[in-house]
């Protein structure tokens, strides 16, 4: 599996890259799995296509996991410019290996954001979110991870709990929480992929690699 995106896969805050719900999820899996990573705090779309993409793709993976989004709602990124980008993204990665991509959930939760910039933030959120959905459904051979209904609620209840020191990026307990959200969806996308059939039950060997 290799992964490609912003700090949702890089874990900023954590003690240990094995707190990352990408790889508590992949230590649950019953498959020797590699776990490669060319993800980057503050990237947006644009940037894994130019700066992440290339090299993941020469991984030639089973599977594409893909996080990214945040950024460019905080950032004011152009919605014509998001979806550009993230349709050719997900369009070459596509020719490599199918691709589980997440969308983009409401990041007006972050307690570090001044309260009036939230529905602002909300706002974006929800239309990157939608324009993800969109592009996901239109690209073949990408499973889109619906972040907003699955992690919302919990994470607007539950700030104080699941946000590092920084107020800004999710502590072990909020990677967990993703972790347990999201893998429904890494199963069913590890268990179509290419190979899957060939590899029996058996203990985990996972490997993180930056």
């Amino acid at each position: 599996i290799t992964i490609l995106g912003d700090s949702s896969l890089t874990g900023p805050g954590l003690g240990d890259g094995s707190e990352i719900w990408i790889a508590q999820l992949v230590d649950r899996l019953p498959w020797n799995v590699e776990l490669c990573s060319h993800a980057k705090g503050g990237s947006r779309v644009r940037d894994v296509l130019l700066r992440q993409a290339a090299h993941a793709a020469q991984t030639k993976p089973a599977l594409f996991v893909l996080a990214v989004g945040s950024n460019d709602a905080l950032h004011a990124t152009s919605t014509r410019q998001f979806r550009r980008d993230l349709e050719a993204l997900l369009n070459r990665l596509n020719r490599v290996a199918p691709v589980l991509s997440l969308g983009v959930g409401d990041l007006s939760v972050i307690p570090r954001l001044p309260k009036g910039l939230r529905p602002l933030v909300a706002h974006r959120s929800a239309t990157l979110d939608q324009i993800h959905t969109q592009v996901s459904d239109r690209v073949s051979r990408v499973t889109r991870v619906p972040v907003r209904e699955l992690s919302d609620s919990i994470f607007r209840s539950c700030t104080t709990d699941l946000f590092a020191e920084d107020r800004f990026h999710p502590n072990r307990q909020g990677h967990t929480a993703w972790a347990d959200l999201f893998e429904p969806f890494l199963r069913a996308a590890v268990e179509e992929s290419p190979g899957a059939q060939d590899s029996s039950a058996q203990s985990l060997a996972s490997s993180v690699t930056a």
